[in-house]
């Protein structure tokens, strides 16, 4: 009403409906017969285009500005978005004719979590769920007069984006070597990482970070509520592990305790040392089978590992076992005959020690940590030898040359030598290698062992046994390597447990490449795992002469692969590319563990995807 006096009238009409103009007399005026005329005029600029409620909200597109109005006096405008946990949303208001407005973020239940001050113009809040979300737009309290016109702009800031879930049964399944983006968003964000690991390998844990300036990294065992294995405490950017068994663990990232501003991205990669991988079981009865004059290589690793190796010793027989030291500073050896009670050591120090067999029958060699080791983590190699000196390979083209050590007498008293009338003879050094590479496959798969002979130089016949435990695998197939493209390749594996090669080359070989390929079913339970070693070996060059060759097992263990990691070997490279296609083109068996953009199928954009991660690496 203009209550009598002037002849205009403004006013915002609080609903659609039908209204009506009333006119009438003034009681202020004494004499108020007379004509008069009456025009309406609307300011669709304040027209009240947005619900009021959730039901009636606006749907708002990121990026764009849509238009808005605060009429009348106690209007609420009510805009819908689809949120995604962790991003950052900037809610930025433009004012108009307005003076003010108060922005407030509601759940869909329709309590709010996060509001400004009625001064500010513009919100950052970061989404704590993935849901539909709720701007509220309406008159701030300090305003005594909020009606006004607006535009309303949303922004995202998606490299926040919580990509990995909060729980071990959710976590991202991690390659080695291949940095993968998260972030801490929001502040309680916790993001897991899977990652098969081995026992005795030292994985290193590296944070690279972008936006944030720190994260508390820790590694966890396989159960929920399980205790800290290693942490780098809120503060710098490695840390490295050592794994107590094979299985799946894993690494959480979450928010420093020591920032005030935890937020932010970063790149975690995780690398893995497999020199250190404990290729021989704790137990004698799993004992490694070592021959005589080949450098079987292993590690002390982790710090209470004991490697066990066995042969048969003749009774009467001089034998040398020789310790060449790796990144290992001292190691403590024994040899233990059960039936008599014999034993030699070196009780931690010395690297050599030479004793005569009191019988005939199976003797076991055993290696641990040295007490007096600073640090009893390392890599080693054992030779070997009977009824001469020991025998020293030069160490491997990656390890800088060791003096050689000069014997040291053990402190108990030792059997008699016996002296032996005709030494057997020497092989020659040489820097080849023989290596038995490390597969994971789930139960009921099959996967491809390469053999690997490196470093070989003039070396025209190879014989060796290939031990594994048939309880876990089963042979499917052997076949012939590429560096051993000879006139003459045999294998026998009759005897579940062994294969036992031979071959023989027309001409030397001087190149690296696979000796031999052997194809496995596994038959095993998903945990159990198998060494796969190498003994009895023997090596000549085509001027007849006996060669030595280092040897170094490896491990079939029964779990699953990372996604997209084709051949089981723990890493993405261009090799799982190629199998991706060859299953696309149907020269392979699809294998929904290569679908690493989760459509459903094996194609070439999963193909292109993993040589992207392969490059990465």
């Amino acid at each position: 009403s203009n209550g009598g006096l002037g002849s205009t009238l403004e006013w915002i009409s609080p609903d659609y409906n039908s209204y009506y103009v009333f006119v009438s007399a003034p009681s202020q005026i004494a004499n108020p017969i007379g004509t008069y005329t009456v025009k309406i005029e609307g300011d669709n600029t304040l027209l009240d285009r947005h619900g009021e409620a959730r039901a009636d909200a606006t749907s708002i597109n990121f990026g764009n500005a849509t238009a808005g109005a605060i009429s009348p006096p106690k209007d609420l405008d009510y805009f819908s978005f689809s949120t995604e946990r962790g991003v950052k949303y900037d809610i930025q208001v433009e004012l108009g004719n307005a003076r003010g407005v108060s922005i407030a973020v509601k759940n869909p239940n329709g309590s709010a979590n996060a509001a400004s001050d009625g001064i500010s113009h513009n919100l950052e809040w970061i989404a704590p769920d993935s849901e539909l979300y709720y701007i509220v737009i309406g008159a701030p309290a300090q305003v005594r007069d909020g009606i006004g016109t607006y535009t309303v702009k949303v922004e995202a800031e998606t490299s926040l984006n919580d990509r990995h879930g909060d729980t071990p049964n959710d976590a991202t399944q991690i390659g080695y070597g291949n940095a993968v983006a998260g972030a801490i968003s929001p502040v309680n964000d916790l993001d897991y990482f899977s990652f098969q690991s081995r026992r005795g390998v030292r994985y290193t844990f590296a944070m690279d970070y972008g936006t944030t300036s720190g994260v508390s990294l820790t590694v966890q065992g396989n159960t929920t509520g399980q205790e800290v294995l290693a942490s780098n405490f809120g503060e710098g950017s490695d840390v490295t592990w050592i794994s107590p068994d094979d299985g799946t663990y894993y690494a959480v990232v979450s928010k420093s305790p020591r920032l005030t501003s935890a937020i932010g991205t970063y790149n975690l990669t995780i690398d893995s040392d497999y020199a250190l991988e404990d290729r021989h079981r704790d137990i004698p009865t799993w004992a490694t089978q070592i021959g005589f004059g080949n450098a079987i290589a292993g590690a002390i690793s982790p710090t209470d590992d004991y490697d066990y190796f066995s042969f048969p010793g003749e009774r009467d027989e001089t034998y040398t076992l020789q310790v060449h030291l790796g990144t290992a500073t001292a190691v403590r050896f024994s040899v233990v005959n059960y039936a008599t009670g014999f034993s030699a050591s070196n009780y931690g120090s010395g690297t050599m020690i030479r004793w005569t067999a009191p019988i005939t029958g199976n003797y076991v060699l055993v290696l641990s940590a040295a007490d007096q080791a600073a640090d009893p983590v390392g890599t080693y190699q054992v030779v070997l030898t009977r009824g001469g000196n020991a025998v020293r390979p030069p160490p491997p083209a990656t390890q800088a040359p060791t003096p050689t050590p000069e014997p040291v007498p053990t402190p108990t008293p030792q059997p008699t030598p016996v002296p032996v009338a005709t030494p057997t003879p020497v092989a020659i050094p040489t820097d080849a290698i023989l290596t038995v590479e490390s597969r994971t496959a789930p139960p009921g798969a099959t996967v491809l062992v390469p053999v690997r002979l490196e470093e070989a130089r003039e070396i025209n016949s190879l014989e060796f046994n290939l031990f594994y435990n048939p309880s876990i695998a089963e042979i499917v197939n052997v076949h012939q390597g590429s560096r051993t493209s000879t006139t003459s390749f045999s294998y026998n594996a009759e005897i579940p447990g062994v294969i036992r090669f031979g071959t023989t080359a027309a001409r030397d070989v001087n190149a690296d490449g696979s000796a031999a390929v052997v194809e496995f079913r596994i038959i095993g339970e998903r945990g159990r795992s198998s060494p796969i070693t190498i003994a009895d070996s023997a090596v000549g060059d085509s001027r007849g002469r006996l060669r030595t060759i280092n040897l170094v097992p490896g491990r079939l263990t029964v779990d699953d692969t990372i996604a997209g990691d084709g051949n089981g070997d723990g890493n993405i490279t261009a090799i799982d590319a190629l199998i991706a296609l060859r299953m696309f083109v149907g020269l392979a068996e699809e294998d929904l563990a290569m679908d690493v953009n989760n459509d459903g199928q094996v194609t070439p954009d999963d193909a292109r995807q993993l040589l992207a991660m392969a490059r990465q690496g």
